[in-house]
């Protein structure tokens, strides 16, 4: 009777160790399940503002983060790979934080009627009928169609509009045209209400 006890104890024993061994498994499994998207984490190149069609790479306007390897879109631009594509121009607009795809530099879309121009850009929005101020706009280089950049203004000519009013609203990112700021002495120029603004720039 005794020995017939003791074998059910000893039973009911090793079914709570099984039971122990088989819970300690299946944490293992759910633990290893929710790491896994995390594991072979690749250094990336995102964006750090928005980057329009012509802007040359550089570093200022990239940053890098890590990003598990399943997630990876295809050809992405790796850090490791990073200065194979500084000073390159983009063929596709990138957004501010979404990642760059080496794609972006590919160079069959570059046509002989491109050229490197040096255009300003504002650094902050600024509203129709405000003073355009130093602080407000900054160089940069683009890589635009030939007949385009003639129209724009230039590093040479951009400070002579400094202090002038503009016609048009201009958010941070839009290139400054000639014909958005107000030239006439007197200050006697038409303003754009938002609302009627042409897309473009």
């Amino acid at each position: 009777m005794v020995s017939r006890k003791r074998m059910v104890l000893a039973t009911c024993i090793s079914l709570i160790l099984l039971c122990g061994a088989l819970f300690s498994v299946w944490i293992d499994y759910l633990e290893n399940e929710r790491s896994e998207p995390y594991r072979d984490q690749i250094e990336v190149v995102k964006a750090a503002r928005n980057l329009r069609v012509g802007t040359i790479l550089t570093k200022d306007k990239i940053t890098t983060e890590q990003v598990p390897e399943r997630f990876l879109p295809p050809n992405p631009l790796l850090e490791e790979d990073l200065n194979l594509y500084l000073g390159q121009p983009i063929y596709v607009k990138v957004d501010e934080g979404a990642m760059i795809v080496t794609s972006t530099f590919a160079r069959s879309k570059l046509t002989p009627t491109m050229e490197e121009v040096g255009v300003v850009t504002f650094q902050r929005k600024v509203f129709a009928g405000e003073v355009l101020r130093q602080t407000d706009v900054d160089q940069e280089i683009l890589l635009l169609p030939k007949e385009l950049s003639e129209s724009l203004v230039d590093e040479v000519d951009y400070t002579d509009l400094i202090g002038k009013p503009l016609l048009v609203d201009k958010i941070e990112g839009d290139v400054l045209l000639p014909t958005e700021v107000c030239l006439d002495g007197d200050g006697d120029c038409e303003i754009v209400p938002a609302h009627s603004r042409e897309p473009g720039w």
